[in-house]
């Protein structure tokens, strides 16, 4: 007796369908995939070649020499009237002094006004004429932007205050720029109001005001003494030797004010300005008087200054070197502490940057593997350096004659995919 067949209903007969043309559908999928990963998955790691300038560092305990005078007043209250590092002509008030107690509020409230005003007449553009594009400006509120997230990352703050006032500037040029806001003229005329109405205020006979102390030249106004004004001085560094140096160091006291007056602060009336350090005097190979370097200051790290060696300086016997440095750079918001550890990078070295773990020798000719599409080729290098894990290659190496074996394989070229780790590996390789 033959078998009845089952019938199918319409619905199920759908349902079957569906199910089957996502069973294909999905099959596709894993096939592409896997023809994909067979095409690009090779087992290699590479990475970008990119220029980079590495330096020969010497480090040593720098100290800073200014042509400072300390100002005195009478040991009362002080309101601060400039912020610290303004730069001020001779005769311009400084400081307020009173007989009674200091009110920290109002000199805080006086400090953020002078911020704002120094904002906004920075600011206050004249739209026109105009030297700087939104491009320009666009780039410098993204590198103040980007150096404060890189300063919250490192938990560096030193910093953090200048490149946010730096991009609120750029971003009140740009709205000026784009007629997006109207020039600051009202609210510079307010907060100046605010200003001298604080100052009035201050000034009358209830508030015990006794006095203005004003600047004796012109320079830089600092809050910050440490009463070795005089020691490390300009006629001192003129006439530096090892020994009166090392004199200076160890006999590093703080000069104390005549009885019944106070320090209020200094003024810096040179551009001017000096480090000296020792160093072993096998470094001193590295160092030409009159050359420049970079000297970075231990508590400065990301503002690196130019100098010049004025003045090398030996002792006979000794089997140390005095290096003495000058330089007008004075980066925004430089700490001057006297004493900080100081990085010199002499022999400067730039090229492009291969890991070590890259570099082969093949057939006597040192290169790397690279990656051309899918193709492994082998491209030679020069090498001028290293460091521990790579090395800096010549960007514009000698060509060789026509003739030298090597000469079958190209120079290494910036932007070229490096393969750092791999088996197998051969010039003409095809990876799947």
């Amino acid at each position: 007796m033959p078998i009845k067949q089952p019938v199918l209903s319409e619905n199920t007969k759908q349902i079957l369908q569906r199910v089957s043309i996502f069973v294909l559908c999905v099959l596709i999928i894993v096939y592409v995939l896997y023809q994909f990963m067979r095409q690009y998955t090779s087992g290699v790691s590479t990475e970008p070649v990119v220029m980079a300038t590495i330096s020969d560092p010497v480090t040593a305990e720098g100290y800073i020499f200014r042509n400072e005078q300390l100002i005195y007043a009478p040991n009362q209250s002080v309101n601060y009237l400039v912020s610290n590092e303004d730069r001020v002509g001779v005769g311009i008030p400084l400081a307020d002094l009173y007989n009674t107690p200091a009110n920290p509020a109002v000199q805080s409230e006086l400090d953020n006004i002078e911020r704002q005003l120094s904002i906004l007449q920075q600011s206050n553009i004249d739209t026109s004429y105009v030297t700087e594009s939104t491009g320009e400006i666009d780039g410098s509120i993204q590198g103040d932007y980007m150096a404060i997230l890189n300063g919250l990352a490192a938990r560096d703050l030193d910093d953090l205050q200048q490149n946010r006032d730096s991009m609120l500037v750029d971003m009140n040029k740009r709205q000026l720029l784009t007629n997006t806001s109207q020039p600051y003229t009202a609210q510079i005329a307010q907060l100046q109001q605010e200003q001298a109405q604080i100052w009035g205020d201050l000034r009358s006979p209830s508030s015990g005001y006794t006095g203005t102390v004003t600047s004796p030249c012109s320079g830089y106004f600092s809050r910050q003494v440490d009463g070795l004004e005089s020691v490390f001085s300009y006629a001192a560094v003129a006439n530096l030797t090892q020994d009166s140096f090392e004199q200076m160091v160890a006999q590093m006291q703080s000069a104390s004010p005549p009885p019944g007056t106070q320090v209020v602060g200094k003024m810096i009336s040179d551009y001017y300005w000096y480090m000296a350090c020792e160093c072993p005097i096998l470094d001193e190979q590295y160092f030409t008087a009159g050359n420049s370097y970079t000297v970075t200051f231990q508590y400065n790290i990301n503002s690196p200054v130019n100098c010049t060696l004025s003045n090398v300086v030996e002792a006979y016997g000794s089997d140390k070197v005095l290096l003495v440095f000058v330089t007008m750079d004075k980066p925004t918001s430089f700490d001057f502490t006297r004493e900080q550890s100081v990085t010199v990078a002499t022999n400067t070295y730039t090229g492009m940057q291969v890991p070590k773990d890259a570099v082969r020798i093949v057939d006597g000719v040192t290169g790397v593997y690279t990656m051309q599409g899918n193709i492994v080729q082998f491209r030679r290098v020069n090498i001028i350096t290293g460091r521990d894990d790579f090395y800096l290659c010549d960007p514009t190496p000698p060509q060789l004659d026509a003739s030298d074996p090597a000469a079958q394989y190209p120079y290494l070229q910036l932007y070229d995919t490096v393969i750092v780790s791999g088996t197998g590996l051969y010039d003409g390789k095809v990876l799947q």
